[in-house]
């Protein structure tokens, strides 16, 4: 059941934070669709490279090792939180620049979130555990923790909170998830 809620909140969170981030970094970058564009390029990259980092982990390492790789990645992802957008020199090009706020702002947190389903799936897949008889079942969970990101942010969290609020509940919601993700490696 963890390793389920784990899930879900790992993608809940991946698919709010991408409108989330944007929004707030908009007025910075003068509110062009460009900005939409560019940082959309940045999420589907880190997306792809999560979960090719999941695959090569699995793939290449023993289930002690990626808990351990695991566990060190999610102790970094503490220097992003709270979530804030970085300040960062404008260079020449602006998709360079946008690039490097996300991913100065974000990124260690975003890609833990894209391996996420990938890596718990691939430990419930080894487990003794009844789940762990068809762990793909847990494909659809984070397929509904996606859509309730990307639903709820436009309708409920941007219209209810502040940036503030919501960087904040997000940053919360991503301790959370860190404890579960700590559980589910045990």
């Amino acid at each position: 059941m963890i390793q389920v809620i784990t899930i879900g909140l790992g993608a809940f969170l991946l698919f709010s934070l991408q409108p989330m981030i944007t929004k707030i970094m908009l007025p910075i970058f003068g509110g062009g669709s460009s900005i939409w564009l560019t940082a959309l390029v940045f999420f589907q990259l880190l997306l792809l490279a999560g979960y090719a980092a999941s695959h090569i982990i699995v793939k290449t390492c023993r289930p002690i090792k990626q808990v351990i790789y695991y566990a060190l990645l999610l102790a970094l992802s503490f220097i992003f939180i709270p979530l804030r957008v970085s300040s960062i020199s404008f260079i020449d090009n602006p998709a360079v620049t946008i690039f490097l706020v996300l991913f100065a702002s974000i990124g260690l947190p975003y890609f833990i979130l894209a391996t996420t389903s990938p890596m718990v799936q691939s430990w419930i897949a080894v487990d003794t555990h009844p789940i762990s008889k068809n762990p793909y079942v847990l494909y659809g969970v984070s397929n509904r923790g996606s859509l309730v990101g990307l639903l709820s942010y436009p309708t409920i969290i941007e219209t209810r909170l502040t940036n503030s609020q919501q960087t904040f509940l997000w940053s919360c919601l991503f301790g959370i998830y860190v404890v579960l993700m700590l559980y589910c490696m045990l």
